[in-house]
């Protein structure tokens, strides 16, 4: 596990590499900050997400937000900060403060050559996060997540481009019961521009992750992916993404079982013993993805993706997740804007490690512009998971917001 001085390392080095990476002052970039905040009353008839126990709460949130951007010539840095403080009316002890960072920065050295550089750290709890992410039902534990990454791309011709890039990631139970884990990713293809509005590229993508598992050997999970892919911008502003592919996943994971064995004292007395053990497997599958982003109208716009992919859940498993997901807005009137976010997950273990299961997802949602930086929400979610070999749970949720943010609040231009 890293002690804080580990932590606050991370932290500094990145910081002290960004500024390595970029020549000159920082009083010589244009820099500007923006500041905001959301307060929201949200209720909820299954604060766990759980099948055992459904506990009914009103949860208060106060949300601030920070967002730091800076350009030169040849440099485009976005910093953001936010946190999330929760306050439960009826079961103080899930009372938290989930806090996320990231840093991003773009250096183009030349015409021909340019590199991001970005760093982020995410405290959450598990259990509502992987659900957002892909549709994984988890314990309620805290979580802390640093990350890391580099990556390149040169282009050999007008059209002709090489990318690459990799990144390192550590993630820390404090409070079990999953694993410590780390994380290494490496990639890399070419890329070819059709045209002003088609790009074709392959891409060869690495990922491993070691697990910390007490009193045997790291488990871990590995995956080889290789796909092509196209992206069209349809205009301006919308565009059509796909790709397709093959992945590779060995995985070596931790097993229970219960045996029935003989009291070594007391030979006619037998007892139910729990033994774990490392097993290994392998699974491959085609991999896919479709997205499209469109405005269709100045009033009606979408962003709507389908695919499959594989996914290292916390408790070390891997999964091939299947999913659609998207949202639809329709401006009312230049006031009023609604919205409609769906998804579906469809997660099948490898190596059947786990029970399969679906994940449903609908989310409408009203936003109003009451003052030039000020807009009132109401929305609310359904959510249902389905398992194929045990009890299905659901959850209603629904919350009333405010938000205000003042772009631009600082500025040196």
């Amino acid at each position: 596990m890293w002690s804080w001085s580990h932590k606050i390392a991370f932290l500094v080095i990145g910081l002290t590499s960004l500024f390595l990476f970029a020549p000159g002052t920082a009083l010589s970039w244009d820099w500007s900050v923006t500041p905001g905040v959301r307060a929201q009353e949200k209720y909820t008839n299954n604060l766990l997400y759980s099948r055992v126990v459904e506990y009914e709460e009103f949860i208060t949130s106060i949300i601030p937000r920070i967002t730091v951007k800076g350009i030169t010539e040849r440099d485009r840095l976005n910093m953001d900060v936010n946190a999330d403080a929760q306050i439960h009316a009826r079961n103080g002890r899930y009372d938290t403060v989930n806090i996320g960072s990231s840093l991003n920065y773009d250096r183009y050295w030349s015409e021909r050559f340019s590199t991001t550089l970005n760093a982020s750290f995410k405290k959450d709890e598990t259990n509502d996060t992987e659900l957002q992410e892909a549709g994984y039902v988890t314990l309620r534990r805290t979580r802390y997540r640093y990350s890391g990454g580099l990556s390149g791309s040169y282009y050999i011709s007008e059209r002709f481009i090489m990318s690459g890039g990799g990144g390192y990631s550590y993630t820390d139970y404090p409070d079990g019961p999953y694993p410590n884990s780390q994380s290494w990713n490496i990639r890399g293809g070419p890329e070819y521009v059709l045209d002003p509005l088609n790009r074709l590229g392959i891409s060869v993508d690495y990922d491993e992750t070691e697990y910390d598992t007490v009193n045997f050997d790291k488990t871990s999970l590995k995956n080889m992916s290789a796909y092509l892919y196209w992206h069209h911008q349809l205009d301006e502003t919308s565009y059509l993404k796909a790709t397709a592919g093959y992945r590779y996943t060995w995985t070596k994971y931790l097993v229970h079982r219960i045996v029935l064995e003989q009291h070594p004292y007391f030979p006619w007395l037998y007892r139910l013993k729990d033994v774990a053990e490392i097993k290994s497997g392998a699974a491959d599958s085609m991999i896919f993805s479709v997205e499209m982003d469109k405005r269709w109208t100045e009033r009606f716009s979408s962003n709507v993706s389908i695919g499959r992919t594989q996914y290292n859940t916390v408790d070390v498993r891997s999964v091939e997740r299947n999913y659609v997901k998207g949202s639809l807005v329709y401006r009312i009137t230049e006031l009023i804007d609604a919205k409609l976010g769906f998804g579906f997950d469809r997660n099948k273990y490898d190596a059947k490690m786990g029970s399969d299961s679906d994940y449903y997802r609908v989310t409408p949602s009203i936003s109003w512009r009451i003052g030039q930086n000020l807009r009132l929400g109401v929305g609310c979610t359904y959510e249902e998971t389905d398992y194929d070999r045990s009890n299905d749970v659901d959850r209603f949720s629904g919350w009333i917001s405010l938000s205000w943010s003042e772009p631009r609040f600082l500025s040196n231009h």
